[in-house]
């Protein structure tokens, strides 16, 4: 570590393991992060919603481990430049990314284990849907899947502060809602950012209250007890959920294994009558155009057409 300042905080604190842990974390998670994930989608000739589940739920999972390295390799490099409004910037996005995952798996569990199958394709379905383009594209997402939910950190703080400890809910979800307010207020432009950079020394007669100069030093050093708890804090953050998450995952895939025929029987029975009121216009479309004997290509290019917003 470069920044000696850190490595003095680390050993004071006796946290000097507490790097070489995190490279091996971060070591571990680029060779787990996988390029390509294949998943077989039939079963004695037709697609199953099963792999289709078990597909999505390893993507999630390999999406977040690409991001986390992405984010936890930038991280230390920023810290021994000592540039530590990009720290606190990954740091923050590091807690967002750790959270909204624990907060999609727990959602995700949750459904499987309850065997509410309809909400669990709900769910799997707004692993891909961006929420934003409800408003920004030229697809009618109202009309093509209404259930798309934009979530929110702040649900997600609410909802695993509950699950880590029902018993003292509020007191976790006030820590962790004060710790990610103190990582925005000090990212953004505002008074919190600027005592990072500036310490003012004027020089103030306190007899006569005059001051005769105004001095502001400007360092990054004065900064190190505001910044250093936040990188160990996250730091630590990151190294339970390398321990944590793909254990987390695997109990999802074994519930689904467990109910493999429960949600066989939903497909077979069931989820005809539900894709209806999760896809209501794109359903009737397809009623409409499947009297037409249309190709393949020719009633997926009808539907894309039926899905973009009105002209006027």
């Amino acid at each position: 570590m470069l920044n000696k300042n850190f490595q003095g905080w680390l050993n004071e604190n006796n946290k000097k393991d507490l790097i070489d842990n995190f490279i091996k974390s971060l070591d571990d998670l680029n060779e787990t992060k996988l390029v390509k994930i294949d998943t077989e989608n039939l079963e004695e000739g037709r697609p199953l919603l099963y792999f289709e589940f078990i597909h999505q739920i390893k993507s999630f999972k390999n999406l977040i481990y690409f991001r986390l390295y992405d984010l936890g390799s930038s991280l230390l490099p920023l810290i021994e430049k000592k540039n530590y409004t990009s720290s606190v910037l990954i740091c923050r996005s590091l807690f967002e990314t750790i959270l909204i995952f624990m907060f999609r798996i727990l959602r995700v569990s949750e459904r499987i284990e309850n065997k509410k199958w309809k909400t669990l394709y709900i769910e799997i379905q707004n692993f891909k849907f961006v929420p934003t383009w409800k408003d920004d594209g030229d697809i009618d997402w109202d009309k093509v899947f209404p259930h798309i939910k934009r979530f929110h950190i702040n649900d997600a703080i609410r909802l695993f502060s509950k699950v880590l400890d029902s018993k003292k809910a509020k007191n976790v979800e006030k820590s962790l809602f004060n710790h990610y307010s103190r990582m925005s207020e000090i990212v953004h432009p505002n008074q919190a950012n600027r005592s990072l950079y500036i310490n003012t020394r004027d020089n103030l007669d306190l007899e006569t209250g005059v001051n005769k100069k105004r001095r502001d030093n400007f360092s990054v050093n004065h900064a190190d007890k505001l910044v250093f708890p936040i990188f160990i804090h996250i730091i630590e953050l990151v190294l339970i959920f390398d321990k944590s998450a793909g254990g987390i995952v695997d109990e999802c895939l074994t519930s689904l294994e467990k109910y493999k025929q429960d949600l066989l029987n939903y497909q077979d029975n069931d989820f005809s009558k539900d894709i209806r009121d999760i896809n209501p216009i794109i359903m009737e479309k397809m009623d409409q155009l499947k009297k037409k004997n249309l190709n393949t290509a020719e009633l997926v290019n009808q539907l894309v057409a039926a899905s973009f917003k009105d002209s006027n």
